[in-house]
């Protein structure tokens, strides 16, 4: 039997990964051009990620994960391959990702009485209702990992944001005006996620949807990242920083952007590692000696 090899899915994939889809058997599309191949290219980066299985240089299996509603896009094997477990990792790799986004659970939906039917039920997801006329079962996976990451009202972070406010003041007195109230997280076109470990708020991120005027394109700016000290070095920063961006992908923008300090080592490192590259000051902002500013491209 020949080795399989796992790897992201790219664009160059998306011939293979769609004749697969095209050819299984079993829960096939009553119309296959609705699967289009702009909505493979927006969940393989803008929607979600994609992942495919190779055996002797040929793609013979590939699933999706959806980041926003938390679900398996797609999961198909490639007709006469079925058992030799690639469908088992490419599942374990889409939900992985999930997981590590902080959601709390994975979704899916599959025909009744089908063998991918039999198949999440032997991987341990639990079998809920029937959808009504369509002949397909939902299945979910609750997250056994202690992080949850999901979007928090404003009046509910008071105490993260007077610990972020006073953390900061503390390193850069001159700080006050560049730190988003509650007030201002909770405007249109601000989204505001919390970070819960075991049950208990102890984090959050925010992201500020910006159209310049002078017409430049939109980007999105990176607010009121902060951890409560007792769960800093666990990837919950990381984990709220790829959910901020992913919040950012699906509405079609494509620049993220952040103001820091000198005094950060850790947020520096952080940002860093997740590909922001220096730049000069944006919007509003003016350069002074403590500051830093950063963008990336998603």
């Amino acid at each position: 039997m020949s080795e399989l090899s796992f790897r992201p899915a790219t664009l160059a994939d998306i011939p293979a990964m769609s004749a697969i889809r095209i050819a299984v058997q079993e829960n096939r599309l009553s119309n296959p051009a609705r699967i289009t191949r702009q909505m493979y290219e927006d969940y393989l980066h803008r929607l979600g990620r994609g992942w495919v299985c190779e055996s002797d240089g040929d793609v013979i299996a590939f699933s999706y994960a959806a980041a926003e509603d938390a679900s398996i896009w797609a999961l198909f094997t490639e007709p006469g391959r079925e058992g030799l477990g690639a469908g088992k990792q490419l599942l374990r790799l889409a939900v992985g990702w999930l997981f590590g986004l902080g959601h709390a659970r994975v979704l899916l939906g599959t025909g009744a009485n089908t063998r991918a039917d039999r198949f999440y039920a032997a991987q341990g997801w639990a079998r809920g209702a029937m959808r009504p006329g369509s002949g397909e079962v939902d299945y979910s996976l609750s997250n056994p990992g202690p992080l949850r990451i999901a979007p928090l009202a404003p009046a509910e972070a008071g105490a993260l944001l007077a610990a972020s406010d006073a953390y900061m003041l503390s390193r850069y007195p001159a700080v006050g005006s560049h730190l988003e109230s509650a007030a201002a997280l909770g405007r249109p076109g601000v989204s505001l996620l919390g970070a819960w470990w075991d049950g208990q708020l102890v984090g959050c991120g925010a992201v500020k949807l910006v159209q310049p005027d002078d017409g430049g394109p939109a980007y999105g700016e990176i607010k009121r990242v902060f951890l409560f000290e007792a769960w800093r070095g666990r990837g919950i920063s990381k984990a709220l920083m790829q959910r901020l961006e992913l919040l950012l992908q699906i509405q079609g923008v494509t620049l993220a952007r952040l103001e820091t300090g000198i005094h950060q080592p850790e947020a520096l490192a952080l940002y860093r590692g997740l590909g922001y590259q220096p730049r000069g000051p944006f919007g509003s902002y003016v350069a002074d000696a403590t500051g830093v500013f950063m963008e990336k491209c998603l």
